[in-house]
């Protein structure tokens, strides 16, 4: 039997005990064997371990604990904390389609760096400031505020909701800016996190004998 992986978790919530049997990963799909209450079936029984296995296809972008298949049978709760999210509906995660350009130096652009840092941290976003901000492709702080000194720059690339915290720092520090919009295809993988990992994919679901 085949189910949508979302609508599964859905209906049916994760209980322990739960175990990770194994792991394997070949063409581009992971395939991860999880033992214990049945919790996945209409009607689980106590009396007896299932066996399921969860298929995700189409991985990208992230890591994955390759320990958490140890095969430790101490370990019943190997799905804590796992979840899986469309990432359709989170704004941080489409893409950036907007272009924020100032035509003056940041008064303080460490400031940018922390109201874009912890907006990230606020929402448990997987991104970091320098997959928005402009720091001139090396991470640094130093470059950034570098390329903020000049008098016409390239700020950050943002999506909607990074655009609006940006724009409102840029406005209290008094520097003109213009919005560059453009339309690109909307983000719709998959983000899996599972132990302290995580990671993209296409597509998730369940396969298990009724």
């Amino acid at each position: 039997m085949r189910i949508n992986l979302l609508d599964l978790l859905q209906s049916n919530p994760i209980v322990h005990p739960t175990r990770i049997a194994s792991m394997a990963i070949s063409d581009g799909t992971l395939r991860i064997a999880v033992t214990g209450y049945p919790w996945w079936k209409p009607r689980a029984d106590f009396s007896d371990d299932g066996q399921l296995e969860i298929r995700f296809e189409g991985l990208s972008d992230g890591y994955l604990d390759v320990t958490l298949a140890s095969g430790d049978e101490d370990d019943l709760e190997a799905l804590e904390g796992f979840a899986l999210r469309s990432l359709e509906n989170i704004d941080w995660a489409q893409p950036c389609i907007h272009a924020i350009y100032c035509s003056g130096p940041l008064q303080n652009p460490l400031a940018i760096y922390a109201v874009v840092n912890d907006y990230l941290v606020d929402v448990e976003a997987f991104k970091t400031p320098d997959d928005f901000l402009n720091f001139n492709f090396d991470g640094k702080l130093s470059s950034f505020a570098e390329t903020g000194a000049s008098n016409s720059f390239l700020v950050a690339r943002a999506p909607e909701s990074v655009r609006q915290i940006i724009c409102e720092e840029l406005t209290r520090q008094s520097v003109p800016y213009n919005v560059i919009t453009t339309k690109l295809p909307p983000e719709k993988r998959l983000w899996v996190t599972l132990g302290d990992g995580h990671f993209l994919c296409d597509k998730a679901f369940t396969v298990f004998d009724k």
